[in-house]
Protein backbone atom coordinates (compact mmCIF):
# COMPACT_ATOMS: atom_id res chain seq x y z
CA UNK A 1 0.00 0.00 0.00
CA UNK A 2 1.47 3.32 -1.25
CA UNK A 3 2.22 5.60 1.52
CA UNK A 4 -0.76 8.80 1.20
CA UNK A 5 0.14 10.95 4.11
CA UNK A 6 0.39 14.37 3.86
CA UNK A 7 3.12 16.48 5.97
CA UNK A 8 1.70 19.80 7.39
CA UNK A 9 3.76 22.67 9.12
CA UNK A 10 1.73 23.72 11.50
CA UNK A 11 2.43 27.77 12.61
CA UNK A 12 1.05 29.08 15.39
CA UNK A 13 -1.24 32.17 16.27
CA UNK A 14 0.51 34.59 18.54
CA UNK A 15 -0.73 37.82 19.66
CA UNK A 16 0.73 40.26 16.91
CA UNK A 17 2.34 43.74 17.92
CA UNK A 18 2.71 46.63 15.50
CA UNK A 19 5.58 48.92 16.24
CA UNK A 20 8.26 51.76 14.88
CA UNK A 21 11.19 50.63 13.36
CA UNK A 22 12.98 53.45 14.69
CA UNK A 23 15.13 53.02 18.02
CA UNK A 24 12.06 54.75 20.45
CA UNK A 25 12.15 54.86 23.97
CA UNK A 26 8.66 53.60 23.63
CA UNK A 27 8.03 52.22 19.78
CA UNK A 28 4.44 51.17 20.09
CA UNK A 29 2.18 52.30 18.13
CA UNK A 30 -1.12 53.09 19.65
CA UNK A 31 -4.89 53.38 18.36
CA UNK A 32 -3.92 52.84 14.70
CA UNK A 33 -6.09 51.10 12.53
CA UNK A 34 -4.79 48.80 10.67
CA UNK A 35 -6.25 46.94 7.59
CA UNK A 36 -5.38 43.87 6.15
CA UNK A 37 -5.74 40.86 4.05
CA UNK A 38 -4.39 37.42 4.07
CA UNK A 39 -2.38 36.93 0.46
CA UNK A 40 -4.87 34.77 -1.57
CA UNK A 41 -3.92 31.05 -2.52
CA UNK A 42 -2.29 30.60 -5.41
CA UNK A 43 0.56 30.31 -7.90
CA UNK A 44 3.19 32.09 -8.91
CA UNK A 45 4.54 32.09 -12.45
CA UNK A 46 8.55 30.91 -10.98
CA UNK A 47 9.96 33.53 -14.26
CA UNK A 48 8.35 36.17 -13.37
CA UNK A 49 6.96 35.92 -9.97
CA UNK A 50 3.40 36.99 -11.16
CA UNK A 51 0.57 35.68 -9.91
CA UNK A 52 -1.04 32.56 -12.05
CA UNK A 53 -4.48 33.09 -10.54
CA UNK A 54 -5.21 36.84 -10.27
CA UNK A 55 -9.05 36.56 -10.30
CA UNK A 56 -8.94 35.52 -6.60
CA UNK A 57 -9.36 38.63 -4.63
CA UNK A 58 -8.28 39.46 -1.28
CA UNK A 59 -10.71 39.51 1.81
CA UNK A 60 -9.94 43.03 3.75
CA UNK A 61 -10.63 43.66 7.52
CA UNK A 62 -10.09 46.05 10.00
CA UNK A 63 -8.02 45.65 13.27
CA UNK A 64 -7.08 48.33 15.76
CA UNK A 65 -3.55 48.71 18.07
CA UNK A 66 -4.35 49.11 21.72
CA UNK A 67 -2.51 50.95 24.41
CA UNK A 68 0.24 48.25 24.34
CA UNK A 69 0.67 47.98 20.47
CA UNK A 70 -1.34 44.84 19.81
CA UNK A 71 -3.36 44.69 17.44
CA UNK A 72 -7.33 43.47 17.82
CA UNK A 73 -10.38 43.17 16.29
CA UNK A 74 -12.36 47.36 16.53
CA UNK A 75 -14.70 46.62 19.33
CA UNK A 76 -16.82 50.19 19.02
CA UNK A 77 -15.85 53.49 17.16
CA UNK A 78 -12.93 54.28 19.74
CA UNK A 79 -11.50 51.42 21.02
CA UNK A 80 -9.89 47.81 20.15
CA UNK A 81 -11.55 44.82 21.56
CA UNK A 82 -8.46 44.07 24.23
CA UNK A 83 -9.67 40.50 25.38
CA UNK A 84 -9.05 39.27 21.70
CA UNK A 85 -6.11 38.94 18.76
CA UNK A 86 -6.02 39.65 15.57
CA UNK A 87 -5.28 35.71 13.52
CA UNK A 88 -2.14 36.34 12.52
CA UNK A 89 0.47 33.64 11.89
CA UNK A 90 4.42 34.53 12.23
CA UNK A 91 6.68 34.59 9.71
CA UNK A 92 3.80 34.70 7.13
CA UNK A 93 3.14 37.29 4.47
CA UNK A 94 -0.24 39.57 4.75
CA UNK A 95 -1.21 42.80 3.06
CA UNK A 96 -1.65 45.56 4.79
CA UNK A 97 -2.98 49.52 5.15
CA UNK A 98 -1.98 51.35 8.10
CA UNK A 99 -4.57 54.16 8.75
CA UNK A 100 -3.77 57.16 11.05
CA UNK A 101 -7.65 58.71 11.11
CA UNK A 102 -9.28 58.97 14.32
CA UNK A 103 -12.68 57.26 13.17
CA UNK A 104 -13.18 53.61 12.74
CA UNK A 105 -15.63 54.04 10.03
CA UNK A 106 -12.77 55.63 7.72
CA UNK A 107 -10.72 52.32 8.01
CA UNK A 108 -14.22 50.41 7.72
CA UNK A 109 -14.47 52.69 4.15
CA UNK A 110 -11.27 51.40 2.94
CA UNK A 111 -11.49 47.95 3.90
CA UNK A 112 -15.05 47.98 1.96
CA UNK A 113 -14.14 49.91 -0.90
CA UNK A 114 -11.29 46.70 -1.21
CA UNK A 115 -13.51 44.20 -0.54
CA UNK A 116 -16.19 45.78 -3.63
CA UNK A 117 -13.46 46.78 -6.26
CA UNK A 118 -10.38 46.36 -5.19
CA UNK A 119 -8.63 47.78 -8.68
CA UNK A 120 -10.36 51.13 -8.06
CA UNK A 121 -9.97 51.53 -4.29
CA UNK A 122 -5.96 50.91 -5.03
CA UNK A 123 -6.25 53.85 -7.47
CA UNK A 124 -7.54 56.13 -4.34
CA UNK A 125 -5.41 54.45 -1.15
CA UNK A 126 -2.65 53.14 -3.22
CA UNK A 127 -0.90 49.62 -3.43
CA UNK A 128 -1.10 47.14 -0.32
CA UNK A 129 2.21 47.05 1.67
CA UNK A 130 3.10 43.38 1.85
CA UNK A 131 4.77 42.74 5.71
CA UNK A 132 5.14 39.79 7.68
CA UNK A 133 4.87 39.99 11.43
CA UNK A 134 8.60 38.63 12.63
CA UNK A 135 8.58 36.37 15.99
CA UNK A 136 10.55 38.49 18.13
CA UNK A 137 11.32 38.20 22.34
CA UNK A 138 9.84 40.60 23.59
CA UNK A 139 10.04 40.58 27.15
CA UNK A 140 10.39 37.34 29.59
CA UNK A 141 7.99 36.44 32.21
CA UNK A 142 8.40 35.93 36.09
CA UNK A 143 10.08 32.85 35.62
CA UNK A 144 12.53 34.10 32.87
CA UNK A 145 10.72 32.05 30.66
CA UNK A 146 10.89 34.07 26.76
CA UNK A 147 7.78 36.06 26.05
CA UNK A 148 7.52 35.63 21.90
CA UNK A 149 5.51 37.82 19.95
CA UNK A 150 4.99 38.59 16.19
CA UNK A 151 6.29 42.22 15.44
CA UNK A 152 5.48 43.87 12.56
CA UNK A 153 7.63 46.67 11.98
CA UNK A 154 6.85 50.53 10.57
CA UNK A 155 9.23 53.25 9.11
CA UNK A 156 8.74 56.74 10.48
CA UNK A 157 7.51 57.59 7.49
CA UNK A 158 3.97 59.50 6.38
CA UNK A 159 4.48 57.97 2.98
CA UNK A 160 3.54 54.61 4.98
CA UNK A 161 0.16 55.63 6.30
CA UNK A 162 -3.67 56.13 4.43
CA UNK A 163 -4.30 59.94 5.24
CA UNK A 164 -1.48 61.76 3.74
CA UNK A 165 -1.25 65.08 5.02
CA UNK A 166 -0.33 68.43 4.25
CA UNK A 167 3.40 69.26 3.02
CA UNK A 168 3.65 71.64 5.97
CA UNK A 169 3.33 68.78 8.21
CA UNK A 170 6.31 66.72 5.81
CA UNK A 171 3.03 64.85 4.76
CA UNK A 172 1.80 63.76 7.88
CA UNK A 173 -1.96 64.22 8.64
CA UNK A 174 -2.63 66.02 11.89
CA UNK A 175 -5.79 65.50 14.19
CA UNK A 176 -7.33 67.67 17.41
Amino acid sequence: MADTSVKVELKPIVRIRVRCAEAHADPRLRRLYVVWAAIPPGESDPETGEDRNPEIPASYAVAQSDEKGNLSPVMNGLDPATDATVPLFPDVDYLFYFVRHPAAQFAQDIASALNLDPAEAKKRYGEPRKLRSILTQTGADKKAKPIMEGVISLKEDPAWFVQNGSPHYGGWALFS
